[in-house]
């Protein structure tokens, strides 16, 4: 009873502990919450921090490159060149900084001022208005641009006010700056503005209005942030201090002349001053926010971490109490259960008497052993099930391949593609069960060789093109040009996570949807390259509960979306784990009813030959891409402009509208070298002759199922590029390089002769009938008993071996054939196993018993003719 008691108070004790534990479990969480999203709050702060100090850099660098290119002096060169260098280490450290969407906008504005620095080290003066717009339009524009993203990214409001106001302050400080350098490069030359620059000068005007100060202290949501502006002047005083000169400069050319440089210049200052207080202000008062909401989150954390783990200790040791105050375990009613449906009854008796008896290591031993001969009969079973689904129908697609090679009328070639299309389907669900099975027994290795991403990639999704336009589905691929040439990987297993999440795009997209496949380089360093390869859809979606287990074996999204488009649910399960064993994470983003996009992010090893990709140059070239105005900004425009834009030809978008009138006009000189114009808006009669006899070379996009209708017109057409457009194919169009495509000649051989073991009668009629078409005689045999006797008495090209026959199996009648070879000095023929196993294991095991190849049932021809092409060569001819 005595024991009983203190069992109950055991129990209350670790009850009330619990209790505590979940409580402080609870706001942990809380304070891990509120944690995480200060850091959020200061990784914003920290990128918005050091965006505005690449703008600040580039500032200076612009108003000396524009004053040395006015004053045409080399003597501050030599300073604007330290400046260029502060504006690029910047650059960089805002690159480190910044989250992946925002560093590619990076990339392109370091290109862009490389180009304004290359027209300043050769002294194009000529060129500075162009020089002046592209600092302010293509530069500044943009990096003020992020920092509004970042602003709106904020959850609390007065950070997120904070910030928006420090970004209205911003825009109008480079508005000041870009007025300043304007109107200054007139003021020294007492050159008038154009009627463009005037134009310019009211835009900015009209944009240059003051935050009202007094209306933001009325808001009591922003709390005291108006106290952080109070330096600001009114709007009215603001707008007064270059009133009077701006009046000059529009009004008359001859005035400009009467405006005071130095004066000008003093009262730009004035308003910079104004707008620089301001902006440190606002970013120090939201600096100090950040700094003590953490400091708070901090302390908290620390005290209900330290509550947590001086409960779990005295859990523990409660815990401990609680044990050894209990009698020995009776085993659960279920696990008893468990065990008598696993095991026989001697295992079962086995197994009992060692729980029993307490001996950890001997369960453990007990539990290893049954779970190896397990796999052992799993894998037996997985064989046999494999040799025999295979064995039926290597006969079924290999004689509808031999059908589909006679005349056949219309109906008859639908039935046998029929055939062929669903034992294909039942061999890849086989695959995918093996592929699964081995994958889970960790039997598949990555294979990391060499190999050209974009060669590789745009082949694997090459022949999706025909399977997307058959359903009507608009399929877009795009490669990026910017993926070294040559990279370290396992190219096969990557490309078949491609093709699988490209399949099941297809498979569950409906008419008149889209595709989209993107292998994108985020980040390169000199020996590594981040790449993220993604597949988006417009299909049905994914809810956020069916998510969960979309990446589970045999799991599509429900019941009835299995019946309706098929498949085993195997794919996503498989293509997640070998995305895991290349270290990184199948992703996915969805909306139910709107679409999908699966994607992962690898980074992959750089070769030492690796190097930019290598295009013929074409500045020289300029493109016009022609779509109708609701597809101007399509993901197939888009892929197509990065394509060409690469080459460093000028792309321009037009709608078809604006080019027609600009036909109207009569006048060549405006035409480009190259129309690119997607057939599908332009397939009705008459649409398309307009652009048949321009100067202009006309390259046309199509599906290839308009292949018979455009060839009234190949003559006029300089190029049809068959959709999926990529790189190579773009490439090939606008620099005439043209890659050869290599087709297989029919093979036929001369003085072959070939023994074949196979016991199936439909497989023996199979082979006999592919050799024999391709001149081969062919001695066929039932069993390794006769092969072998066959073998002593005949010489053979090559033998063609089944495992699985009856009286003598192919491993043991190969054994027999090497020992007579050896025995009597004969020269040895390779042996060809010919089976329908499919096991990892099984080619190791065929080749450590003296076999030269492997064939798979159900035949793959081609691999076949390699195999022929390999050990017959010599006698090989071509049809």
């Amino acid at each position: 009873m005595k024991k009983l008691h203190n069992l109950v108070f055991i129990k209350l004790y670790i009850i009330v502990i619990l209790i505590l534990l979940g409580f402080s479990v609870y706001f942990l969480k809380d304070k891990y919450a509120n944690y995480t999203t200060t850091e959020t709050k200061q990784n914003i702060y920290q990128q918005v921090d050091v965006i505005s100090k690449v703008i600040d850099s580039i500032d200076k660098e612009r108003i000396n490159t524009i004053e040395y290119l006015i004053e045409k002096g080399k003597s501050k060169y030599s300073k604007i060149l330290a400046l260029q260098e502060k504006t690029q280490e910047s650059l960089k450290n805002a690159i480190d900084v910044v989250d992946d969407e925002y560093k590619k906008r990076l990339y392109e504005i370091v290109t862009k001022i490389h180009n304004i620095n290359n027209l300043v080290e050769i002294d194009k003066r000529e060129d500075i208005d162009n020089i002046i717009f592209a600092y302010h339009k293509d530069i500044i524009l943009p990096l003020i641009d992020m920092i509004d993203i970042l602003s709106f990214q904020q959850k609390d409001i007065v950070l997120k006010s904070s910030l928006m106001y420090y970004t209205k302050l911003l825009k109008l400080q480079e508005n000041s700056n870009f007025e300043n350098i304007l109107v200054y490069s007139h003021l020294i030359t007492h050159k008038a503005l154009s009627d463009y620059e005037k134009e310019v000068l009211r835009h900015i005007i009209d944009n240059d209005k003051l935050i009202d100060v007094s209306k933001i202290a009325q808001n009591d949501n922003l709390g005291n942030l108006y106290r952080y502006l109070d330096m600001l002047p009114s709007p009215y005083e603001y707008d007064e201090i270059l009133a009077k000169y701006r009046a000059m400069l529009l009004d008359s050319d001859d005035k400009i002349k009467q405006i005071d440089v130095v004066s000008w210049l003093n009262r730009v200052h004035r308003k910079e001053e104004y707008l620089v207080e301001a902006k440190e202000s606002l970013l120090n008062h939201t600096k100090e926010l950040l700094s003590k909401t953490s400091n708070l989150n901090s302390i908290y954390s620390i005290a209900i971490v330290v509550l947590i783990l001086s409960l779990l200790a005295l859990l523990f040791k409660v815990i401990k109490l609680h044990r050894k105050e209990l009698e020995r375990q009776e085993i659960d009613s279920d696990t008893l259960r468990d065990i008598e449906l696993i095991f026989d009854k001697s295992e079962q008796q086995q197994l009992k008497k060692l729980i029993e008896s307490g001996k950890l290591g001997l369960i453990y031993k007990f539990l290893i052993k049954a779970i190896k001969d397990a796999n052992q009969t799993k894998d037996i079973f997985l064989a046999n099930m494999s040799h025999e689904i295979r064995t039926p129908l290597n006969g079924i697609l290999g004689f509808t391949q031999l059908l589909n090679d006679t005349e056949l009328n219309k109906e008859q070639k639908e039935y046998t593609n029929i055939i062929q299309k669903s034992s294909e389907h039942l061999i890849s669900i086989v695959n995918d069960i093996l592929d699964l099975s081995k994958i889970k027994a960790q039997k598949v290795e990555l294979e990391i060789i060499e190999f050209d991403p974009i060669e590789q990639f745009e082949i694997a999704c090459e022949s999706y093109a025909a399977k997307a336009s058959q359903a009507q589905i608009s399929f877009n691929l795009f490669v990026d040009p910017y993926l070294p040439t040559l990279i370290k990987g396992d190219p096969t297993k990557i490309s078949q996570v491609i093709v699988n999440l490209i399949s099941n795009a297809i498979k569950f997209t409906p008419a008149n949807g889209e595709v989209s496949v993107s292998i994108e380089v985020l980040s390169q360093t000199q020996d590594s390259c981040k790449v993220r390869f993604g597949v988006r859809d417009t299909g049905i979606g994914i809810s956020p509960v069916q998510q969960k287990k979309i990446f589970e074996a045999f799991s599509q999204a429900d019941v009835s979306t299995s019946r309706k488009y098929g498949g085993t649910g195997l794919g996503l399960s498989i293509s997640g784990r070998l995305i895991d064993m290349m270290g990184s994470k199948l992703e996915l983003d969805s909306t139910l009813s709107e679409g999908s996009e699966f994607y992962f992010v690898l980074t992959l090893e750089k070769t030492p030959s690796s190097s930019l990709r290598v295009v013929e140059p074409s500045s020289d070239l300029s493109i016009f891409i022609l779509s109708r105005e609701e597809d101007k900004r399509s993901t197939l425009n888009k892929n197509i402009a990065n394509y060409i834009s690469y080459t460093g030809a000028k792309v321009n978008h037009y709608t078809v509208e604006m080019f027609d009138e600009m036909l109207e006009m009569n006048d060549e000189s405006i035409l480009p070298d190259f129309i690119v114009l997607d057939y599908k808006y332009n397939k009705r009669d008459g649409e398309l002759e307009k652009y048949l006899n321009l100067k202009s070379k006309l390259i046309l996009i199509s599906s290839s199922e308009f292949k018979q209708r455009l060839k009234s017109y190949e003559d006029k057409i300089y190029k049809v590029i068959y959709v999926p457009v990529n790189f190579t194919k773009i490439i090939n169009a606008i620099t005439k390089r043209e890659v050869a495509v290599k087709k297989r000649e029919k093979l036929y051989f001369k003085d072959v002769n070939i023994l074949v073991a196979e016991d199936n009668n439909i497989n023996q009629k199979l082979i006999l009938n592919i050799l024999n078409k391709m001149g081969i005689e062919v001695t066929l045999v039932e069993n390794g008993q006769e092969a072998v006797d066959y073998r002593m008495e005949n010489e053979y090209d090559l033998i063609f071996m089944d495992i699985q026959m009856p009286i003598m199996g192919g491993i043991e009648a190969t054994a027999k054939i090497i020992s007579y070879e050896r025995m009597y000095s004969k020269k040895h023929i390779p042996i060809i196993a010919l089976t329908a196993n499919a096991l990892s294991s099984d080619k190791l095991k065929y080749t450590t018993a003296g076999m030269s190849g492997y064939l798979s049932k159900p035949l793959d021809l081609d691999a076949l003719e390699d195999v022929l092409v390999e050990y017959c060569e010599d006698k090989l001819s071509f049809i």
